[in-house]
């Protein structure tokens, strides 16, 4: 460390500050402020959770349910008629978000079982939706995700992960 000390003991740090033609420029600060007023703000500031609640209540906020096996064979019968479809006329009648992003994971849930493909022409541009699946018939992803994405009952315990074949075979 001496060496590097000597080998850079001509440099000098930049002082910071204000460059003296620009000084002029800056108003001169005048504090108007006075002990009484620190106080006042203080006693303000402590005070206030007095007058907060102890407990926030949920009672007036609620979100429906959505049933995504019915928002599933909603988009299934849109597409088997139509053979395509853009992401935005699969969601063009949806409600709410929440509508939304149900229809959205059910289409990944198709695309998983490869009862649709996706197509999109440009980076960020719309999703078309192909449907490749059967002409008729059920649809196994229906079922599945409706298991998988399922509420559990009240008081019911979360239902146990799936057994994947590694776990039959190790």
């Amino acid at each position: 460390m001496a060496e590097q000390i000597q080998a850079h003991s001509d440099r000098l740090p930049r002082q910071p500050g204000t460059h003296p033609e620009l000084a002029q420029l800056l108003p001169e600060l005048v504090f108007k402020t006075t002990p009484e007023d620190l106080k006042t703000i203080a006693e303000r500031a402590f005070a206030r959770p007095a007058m907060e609640p102890d407990h926030i209540r949920f009672e007036h906020l609620h979100s429906h349910t959505v049933d995504i096996r019915a928002e599933m064979a909603v988009m299934t019968a849109l597409l088997r008629e139509a053979g395509a479809a853009s992401f935005t006329e699969l969601i063009r009648e949806s409600e709410s978000r929440l509508v939304v992003v149900v229809r959205f994971l059910g289409l990944l849930e198709l695309y998983r079982d490869r009862d649709v493909e996706f197509e999109q022409d440009a980076p960020l541009g719309e999703l078309r939706v192909l449907w490749s699946g059967p002409a008729s018939g059920e649809i196994a992803a229906l079922d599945r995700a409706a298991a998988e994405w399922a509420e559990p009952e009240s008081g019911q315990s979360p239902r146990p992960a799936p057994e994947t074949e590694d776990a039959d075979h190790g």
